[in-house]
């Protein structure tokens, strides 16, 4: 798998910061955190954007290696229908419950 160079976390939370350092450990490159609601303008040392800012100007993701990452599992579902109403296609954001559903399998598969 290609490193994305192009990733957008979605949170700007615990989830968001351990998906930041995953995201490094992957080698992939975090350009910046969407936040629903912009509280400051950095977080972790990286430009918080609006969602709808991000949105708006979304070509960012016709890149083959970009995508977002939806670190909240709070408001993962309601992220998920902002994203489908934006016509954000699946194979273009991962969410939190992703991570765990993959760690909870392979757990699985250790039994």
């Amino acid at each position: 798998m290609q490193p994305y160079k192009n990733v957008y976390i979605w949170g700007t939370g615990v989830y968001g910061k351990k998906i930041l350092e995953l995201m490094k450990r992957l080698s992939c490159e975090v350009v910046g955190f969407i936040d629903s609601n912009v509280k400051n303008k950095f977080f972790e040392e990286r430009e918080v954007f609006s969602s709808t800012e991000i949105l708006q100007n979304k070509t960012f993701l016709d890149e083959e290696n970009a995508m977002i990452c939806v670190a909240s599992e709070k408001y993962e579902f309601e992220i998920i229908e902002i994203l489908d109403k934006h016509g954000i296609s699946r194979e273009k954001y991962i969410c939190v419950s992703d991570f765990f559903e993959r760690a909870y399998n392979e757990f699985l598969n250790t039994l």
